[in-house]
């Protein structure tokens, strides 16, 4: 049985000014992950690894998380940064402003979700074979309860990739995201994270 919990980044300097960021590595506004997340997290199981993307805005506070359940635990865990875990490469959006696509945050992202092609950036089906990658490498075959911190419109092109997730709500807020329960690589579960 595997428990995997997805959530998406910190709020990054770049959430806050509206930018697209995609690759951009925007520093987070808190470095520092909240103990309340930490102790829902701990709730479930003890964590057997902690896979992280390499920019800064999930990295940062993935570090956070890796330091408190080592003294928490008394031993080393599992921890992997990683390019695959990045968001989309949104290539020349990066670094502009939101509203030259919309003022509604959702569309915005759903523009940045449906894009076949992005002028400088990452297709569609590049995202899906990365994705279908990860899934491979961090996911498959694997027990325990495994953390996985990464970017919105990444995370959902991910679930996208797991069975019977049609229709997901698709969770665009910092630091949460799902607790998947899998077992067998078939998805059993799939509920928010954190529940409160």
């Amino acid at each position: 049985m595997l428990d995997l919990i997805l959530l998406r980044h910190a709020q990054s300097t770049g959430n806050k000014a509206g930018l697209f960021q995609g690759q951009a590595d925007m520093d987070p506004i808190e470095a520092e992950f909240p103990d309340a997340l930490l102790r829902q997290i701990t709730a479930i199981g003890e964590v057997s690894a902690l896979y992280t993307t390499d920019l800064k805005r999930g990295r940062i506070p993935a570090e956070s998380l890796r330091y408190k359940l080592e003294i928490l635990y008394e031993k080393s865990i599992l921890y992997e940064s990683t390019p695959l875990l990045r968001e989309r490469n949104l290539g020349e959006l990066e670094g502009k402003p939101y509203t030259m696509i919309s003022t509604d945050f959702d569309k915005v992202v759903h523009h940045t979700y449906m894009t076949e092609t992005i002028q400088g950036g990452e297709s569609r089906q590049q995202l899906q074979e990365r994705t279908a990658q990860v899934r491979e490498l961090y996911i498959a075959d694997k027990q325990g309860v495994i953390i996985m911190i990464s970017h919105g419109v990444f995370l959902k092109y991910l679930l996208d990739n797991l069975e019977n997730t049609q229709g997901v709500k698709w969770i665009l807020e910092n630091l949460k995201g799902y607790h998947a329960i899998l077992n067998n690589n078939t998805l059993l579960q799939l509920q928010q994270f954190p529940t409160k």
